[in-house]
């Protein structure tokens, strides 16, 4: 008496889908615990935050364990001295601002009263040389104002608080280690979660290839 086989219809199905999900596990196992340097750079396991330049550390605002939101200030640096030369620069160049506008109106007015060319170019001149001061004050007002952003640790992404390695009324340099954080990235828990799921599909679709034939 022959024995009944029992074939699985579509058994080479099951052979293709166990075959995605083994290279989909791979793919996931790669990423999820022996990441790339590319995706290292996309998802970093921890970010360790410096100011761009160096000063007196006024403030801390976290301490270690603290939940951080990204675009948070964590750390401050003394911007006392900063702030007085940038108010002193405004004021100089709004005398500028101010002393080009009186200098525009005169030369108007001597057009139209009739005064002598030597005095309307002198005028000319000196508004010239009031927008060039006023130009360059400009440009040192918002070079102060950018300088002023950098006195502020800022969180580049959501995340909690590994370390803190300096302390308030420390003097640092540019680039030195303040804030260690952990981000807040689903990324490597996704690939752990899909790496596991993977694993027990591929399994599950080779077997019934295995008894399908």
């Amino acid at each position: 008496m022959k024995k009944r086989r029992y074939k699985v219809k579509s058994s080479k199905d099951f052979l293709i889908f166990g075959c995605v999900f083994f290279f989909l596990c791979i793919w996931a196992i790669k990423d999820a615990w022996f990441p790339s340097d590319t995706v290292l750079k996309k998802h970093p396991r921890e970010i360790i935050s410096s100011f761009e330049i160096a000063g007196k550390i006024a403030k801390i605002h976290v301490d270690e364990g603290d939940f951080v939101k990204e675009d948070s200030v964590m750390a401050e640096l003394s911007s006392t001295e900063l702030e007085a030369e940038l108010n002193k620069m405004k004021a100089e160049y709004a005398k500028e601002r101010k002393s080009t506008q009186i200098l525009e109106l005169a030369i108007k007015n001597g057009v139209q009263n009739g005064a002598t060319k030597a005095s309307i170019d002198d005028m000319r001149n000196r508004k010239l040389q009031a927008e060039e001061k006023m130009d360059e004050l400009h440009s040192f007002v918002n070079s102060l104002k950018d300088r002023q952003e950098k006195t502020k640790l800022i969180a580049e992404k959501s995340g909690t608080v590994l370390d803190v390695y300096q302390g308030e009324r420390i003097q640092v340099e540019a680039g030195d280690s303040i804030i260690k954080i952990h981000p807040q990235d689903n990324f490597y828990v996704f690939n752990q979660s899909l790496a596991i799921f993977s694993f027990f599909a591929c399994i599950f679709f080779f077997v019934f290839h295995f008894f399908g034939n």
